[in-house]
């Protein structure tokens, strides 16, 4: 089954820059399955993501452009460092579970900090959530607040979600994921839950 490649709003609102984070990278390929590797993955629909957002008049910083590794710290200063007032990082998930399926994002848990960090980033993972309800063949998993500390999150200075686009270890889902098709909407989804950000 094909799922749909939809047209992308015009962006209406005030962000113009933005960090996209490919997970893992180089000498760390994040979950593996054979010889199908997330770092791979997540850097294919990172291109797409930067393609489609650059397209719309946003600059995007990329924490790498290619197989190479960058340290979790290092990802989490880039938005500090440009000016980008969002952080969005991209990975694949696994589970022991081979039943187990779908997407989720992931939002800082900064309960008690002045700022409206948490309220934007749960905002904005909503808004990626709902555009990837459209085109994603697994279950929504909703967002959930990060509970293990996750550094990239952590650390980010500027609203963040990192955004698991489904699991590798289910057969089914892991086929889905090697189409460029299902790529190509996983990043135009992503996308379109950016420029409807508000």
């Amino acid at each position: 089954k094909e799922y749909p490649v939809f047209l992308l709003p015009q962006s209406r609102r005030r962000v113009r820059r933005i960090v996209v984070d490919a997970g893992h990278g180089g000498k760390d390929p994040g979950t593996t399955s054979g010889s199908v590797y997330e770092k791979n993955l997540v850097l294919d629909i990172c291109l797409r993501i930067s393609r489609h957002l650059r397209r719309k008049g946003i600059e995007v910083e990329l924490t790498r452009e290619d197989d190479r590794f960058i340290d979790l710290s290092d990802r989490a200063r880039h938005p500090g460092r440009t000016g980008s007032e969002l952080f969005i990082s991209v990975h694949v998930n696994a589970s022991v579970q081979t039943g187990v399926r779908g997407f989720e994002s992931i939002i800082p848990d900064l309960v008690g900090t002045p700022d409206r960090r948490m309220e934007r980033s749960r905002r904005l993972a909503g808004m990626i959530q709902e555009c990837l309800s459209r085109v994603h063949p697994g279950r929504n998993r909703g967002v959930r607040k990060d509970v293990r500390g996750l550094r990239v999150l952590r650390k980010a200075t500027v609203p963040a979600v990192l955004v698991e686009v489904g699991f590798l270890s289910h057969p089914k889902e892991r086929e889905w994921l090697q189409r460029e098709s299902s790529r190509e909407a996983i990043a135009r989804a992503i996308v379109e839950g950016v420029v409807g950000f508000d």
